[in-house]
């Protein structure tokens, strides 16, 4: 198999500089069948020409489909006997992508504030930059960092757990004292009241013994293997994930190294438990106050901590397919929030790209879904089939079955294609609690669909015959937010 882009040889390993506006004409030769080609982790559409010879679609190559394909892209290559070929495409960015990659850091910038960096991510986007990475990884990464620093406090309070630190008073005669050891002697409390007093030595009465309770189960030591344990399954829901083979290995090792240590019956046993309201062992305690930061660390793995860098910068976050759509992303969920917030009250909680969140107006319930998937079955709002989990998800619940769903996805390419892949979410959202008649399948529930995309100018196309699915050509800039603005007034609007 021989690969060649623009006509020239592309070899394993080599980079090639174009231009943005320079077009991606990609041969396969010598491939008896059609072999799989992709730009930027995106496919490649082929034709046969000949014998042996396969070309990228010329609709796709003169489309603007490949447009946001720029900064350093994977060029990968692969014949159906596994023959590879791999090699980087560094298409300079033009003029247009530059302004609207500062427009988008600026505006979540403003947004975001100064974003905190508790886990200490800034070194692993330093360590893989200018790589960006994929949320999944940068998650396993995190995890494995928070690991490798508290391993040696787990390995000791696992191995030696504190016990309880109260006293307990074991009331004795004063005639059996003798040779005990190990306990306090309360000498200024007898019983009874009447002993002789004051003598150098009383010889009746009763004296209390003070002596530390040894039990392990401590709210302390509840809070430690909760800890672990939220740890040790994060862990392995990210193996899960796809990453990379290194930090695979790094995470079933971690996984695997936590259980040798915390595996003993009185570990299995103890149940979890909350952090106490205080305690100066998990203040003062090496071992346990590493743990303490070890349960806050874990409680810093969701919402902006994921898909933003720590700092906001053109050189934190350089230009790639991946960081624009991201961007992209994150900026519009932004302005879908902001929306409703004026028209339903602000949420006093952070903002956060992979929960919901929810305001009530009257008997209705309006849900706000960033980047959350459907379940597949469930009593409400399911997607039994295709895709399942849309960028953005406005739900309006006038009564408990009563539902309409307006679904907004985001997407920094120019390809209808995908586009209209997007827009299927009319078809996949539906009401779990009702059922069709005639199917007796859930009843659909979405709306209105839509999608954006960074169009040269802001403007919408409405899908013919539809009604409800638009394409909505969005470029990151004012006029883009306005658009999107005039689309939810049209839409949702008029339900709240």
């Amino acid at each position: 198999m021989r690969l060649f882009l623009n006509g020239v040889p592309v070899g394993e390993g080599t980079v090639i500089p174009l231009d943005e506006v320079d077009k991606l004409r990609l041969v396969v030769d010598d491939c008896i069948r059609a072999p799989v080609v992709s730009v930027g982790d995106e496919p490649v559409p082929l034709r046969a020409d000949g014998y042996f010879r396969w070309i990228a679609d010329e609709a796709w190559v003169e489309a603007a489909a490949a447009t946001h394909l720029v900064g350093d892209c994977d060029l990968l290559a692969v014949d159906p006997e596994g023959q590879a070929v791999r090699a980087i495409v560094r298409r300079q960015a033009s003029r247009i992508t530059e302004a609207q990659h500062r427009f988008m850091i600026e505006e979540l910038r403003r947004r975001l504030g100064s974003v905190a960096d508790p886990l200490g991510r800034s070194r692993i986007w330093a360590s893989i930059a200018p790589r960006v990475p994929a949320a999944a990884e940068e998650r396993a990464l995190l995890l494995l960092q928070c690991f490798e620093r508290a391993a040696p406090a787990l390995r000791s309070v696992a191995a030696r757990p504190l016990p309880s630190l109260t006293r307990e008073e074991d009331w004795r005669p004063v005639s059996r004292l003798a040779g005990v050891r190990g306990a306090d002697i309360d000498v200024r409390r007898f019983r009874p009241a009447t002993a002789p007093w004051p003598i150098p030595r009383p010889t009746h009465g009763e004296i209390p013994l003070r002596r530390s309770a040894e039990r392990h189960d401590t709210p302390e030591n509840r809070y430690a293997i909760s800890v672990v344990r939220r740890l040790s399954n994060a862990m392995l829901a990210a193996l899960d994930d796809q990453i990379g083979p290194s930090t695979l290995r790094g995470l079933g090792h971690a996984a695997t190294e936590l259980d040798s240590w915390f595996g003993s019956d009185f570990w299995q046993r103890l149940p979890d438990g909350g952090a106490p309201y205080q305690s100066f062992i998990l203040r003062d305690h090496p071992g346990y106050h590493v743990i303490a930061w070890l349960g806050s660390a874990l409680g810093h793995l969701s919402g902006t901590t994921l898909g933003v860098p720590p700092a906001l910068s053109e050189a934190a976050i350089p230009i790639t397919p991946w960081s624009l759509n991201v961007l992209y992303e994150r900026w519009i969920q932004c302005l879908v929030r902001e929306w409703l917030e004026t028209r339903l009250g602000a949420l006093r909680d952070p903002l956060d790209f992979t929960r919901a969140f929810v305001w009530r107006q009257g008997q209705m319930r309006i849900v706000l879904r960033l980047d959350v998937p459907y379940p597949r079955r469930g009593r409400e709002l399911v997607a039994p089939e295709g895709k399942n989990r849309p960028d953005v998800a406005i739900e309006l619940w006038s009564s408990a079955d009563e539902v309409k769903v307006a679904v907004l996805d985001v997407t920094y390419s120019r390809s209808r294609r995908l586009h209209e892949e997007k827009v299927g979410y009319v078809r996949t959202i539906r009401n779990g609690s009702q059922r069709d008649p005639l199917t007796n399948a859930p009843r659909l529930a979405t709306r209105w669909a839509a999608v954006a995309f960074p169009g040269a100018h802001a403007g919408a196309e409405e899908i013919i015959g539809s009604g409800v699915q638009m394409f909505l050509s969005v470029p990151p800039s004012g006029e883009g937010s306005d658009l999107l603005h005039r689309w939810l007034d049209r839409t949702i609007g008029p339900e709240l």
